[in-house]
């Protein structure tokens, strides 16, 4: 999944922490290279199941707005759909204030998401 523009890093925060709570088994292992919103390097985080890291990476070319940075994430898993990893991580998008105002539930956003995922684990 990807998304153009800052991320807000404590929304981004909370939307893996829920996602690696809810769907963690499902998860086999995820990557992938964020931009924040007010920082000049690029967060590279991982992850796989429950455990995520995230740490500053190489510094974004100058060359590059921060309105223009993208943000990606792998995931390696089961029964998660595309769409609803998109709409979290759009979520996450920085308000034009600096510091998220939403706050992602991903049972919320897609309450079938779990359920969906259960079936083609069985």
């Amino acid at each position: 999944v990807c998304t153009r523009g800052e991320l807000d890093f404590g929304q981004f925060n909370e939307w893996m922490l829920a996602v690696l709570q809810d769907f963690g088994g499902q998860i086999l292992r995820f990557k992938g290279v964020c931009a924040m919103k007010g920082r000049d390097h690029a967060m590279v985080v991982q992850g796989m199941h429950m455990v995520f890291d995230g740490r500053q990476g190489s510094p974004w070319p100058s060359s590059t707005p921060p309105g223009e940075r993208e943000s990606r994430l792998v995931f390696i898993a089961r029964g998660l759909s595309l769409d609803f990893l998109q709409l979290g991580l759009n979520a996450c998008l920085a308000g034009p204030g600096g510091s998220g105002t939403r706050v992602f539930d991903p049972r919320a956003t897609f309450p079938g998401a779990q359920k969906d995922a259960e079936k083609k684990d069985a």
